[in-house]
């Protein structure tokens, strides 16, 4: 009896192969009959059988990478079976802070609320900041939320945003008039002070940077 032959690849979205990635191959019983971790190389899977439908499951991948929904595929008869799984890439979001004028105080806090919607469910989001890491973490309809506070010259990266989740970020009133910058397109928003500044925008194929700056002239 001649064993079948199926070969699985991990890749994104430019077809480069993705190493340290997790697959498993699931049978109609639910039975994982292959597990291993990836490398640059097909991982061949031997004895599958021929005219049998599986599951390619993917249990990780490395940042910046989205894990792969399951897929199934057919065990070919008399010849290779091929899978290739293909990952998008996750995109992060900073956020920065600038203040000037003459009655600008470089040590002002700022307080900023971050929310995400239509994004991947029960994921948690590495948020960066000055002051440590923080984690937002979306629910089963995948959306979440977090407070944070910058200061002049600091800024927040939160990693591993989705394509097509919507994140709007809001810096509470202050004293300051404030624009705020999304990919250089720059924003007036509130021409006089003590009024929120919410800035929103739809994941795309690309990071994006939002630049809050205020000014404060006496």
């Amino acid at each position: 009896e001649i064993l079948t032959r199926t070969e699985t690849i991990l890749v994104n979205t430019e077809d480069e192969t993705i190493p340290s990635g997790v697959l498993q191959i699931i049978d109609k019983e639910g039975n994982v009959v292959d597990s291993w971790s990836t490398t640059d190389e097909w991982h061949i899977t031997w004895g599958l059988t021929e005219g049998e439908e599986y599951t390619i499951h993917q249990v990780s991948t490395p940042y910046p990478y989205r894990v792969a929904k399951d897929d199934t595929f057919e065990v070919l008869q008399g010849e290779i079976t091929y899978v290739k799984v293909i990952n998008d890439k996750v995109k992060d979001v900073t956020i920065s802070k600038k203040v000037s004028g003459s009655g600008a105080n470089t040590e002002d806090v700022f307080n900023y609320h971050v929310t995400i919607t239509n994004g991947e469910h029960n994921v948690n989001h590495v948020v960066e900041t000055p002051n440590g890491n923080l984690t937002l973490t979306t629910d089963n309809t995948g959306s979440g939320e977090l407070d944070f506070t910058m200061k002049h010259n600091e800024s927040v990266k939160i990693k591993g945003v989705y394509k097509d989740a919507v994140v709007t970020v809001t810096e509470s009133a202050n004293k300051y008039v404030a624009s705020y910058q999304v990919d250089n397109g720059t924003r007036t928003i509130n021409p006089t002070n003590n009024m929120d500044l919410t800035s929103t925008i739809t994941m795309g194929d690309n990071d994006v940077s939002i630049a809050f700056e205020n000014t404060l002239t006496i």
